[in-house]
Parts: structure tokens; C-alpha cells; sequence
């Protein structure tokens, strides 16, 4: 089992449409339980490669995350971006099925 982080954001849920803060799983990165938010600075595991925690070329990348809604209780999963190593925004991906159907 991995250690994983969190990133806080506001989005609506896809799923009943309620808007609010949410926590999103992180399934990337030096994950240690930091709870990051928009803006923070992202920690790469040292001498690692990405799958494994350690920093993407340029410190870009789009990051897979995992929600679950505080009202309606579903799922869904999200794109985290970072550029430069810093969170700059959260986006719905609705390519990837939620567990909770």
C-alpha cells in the first residue's frame, strides 16, 4: 500500500452538479500525507522516476487524482496540473469510469 497526498480545490461535481472544496487523492509524486492546495510547490521523490514518485521533466505534468463527493457520496476522477513543479489547476477527466457507478 502507498503513502499518498492530497491537493484541495473548489470544483462541481460532474456527477449531481454540488459545488464546493474537495480533497483530491493524489496518484503521483513523493507521496508522504502533505495536503497541498492551488499554488503550493509539488515534492518529487529524489532520484526516483515518475511511476515511482520522482520528478517529470520540467516539473510539468498532468496527474491523475480521485474524488468523492461530500453530498452525493460518487466519484470521479480528475487531471491535476502542475507546471513548473507548482499545482495550477484541477479538470474533470471524464475518460476514466468512476468506481461508484
Amino acid at each position: 500500500m502507498s503513502i499518498l497526498n492530497f491537493v484541495t480545490g473548489t470544483m462541481k461535481c460532474p456527477r449531481c452538479g454540488y459545488e464546493s472544496c474537495v480533497v483530491v487523492e493524489l496518484r503521483f509524486g513523493f507521496g508522504t500525507l502533505v495536503s497541498y492546495q492551488i499554488g503550493d510547490r509539488c515534492r518529487w521523490a529524489k532520484h526516483k522516476r515518475v511511476k515511482e514518485g520522482g520528478r517529470p521533466e520540467g516539473g510539468n505534468m498532468i496527474g491523475e487524482g480521485y474524488v468523492e463527493c461530500e453530498k452525493c457520496g460518487k466519484d470521479y476522477f480528475v487531471n491535476v496540473l502542475v507546471k513548473s513543479d507548482v499545482f495550477v489547476g484541477l479538470e474533470y477527466n471524464m475518460d476514466k469510469d468512476p468506481f461508484v457507478k
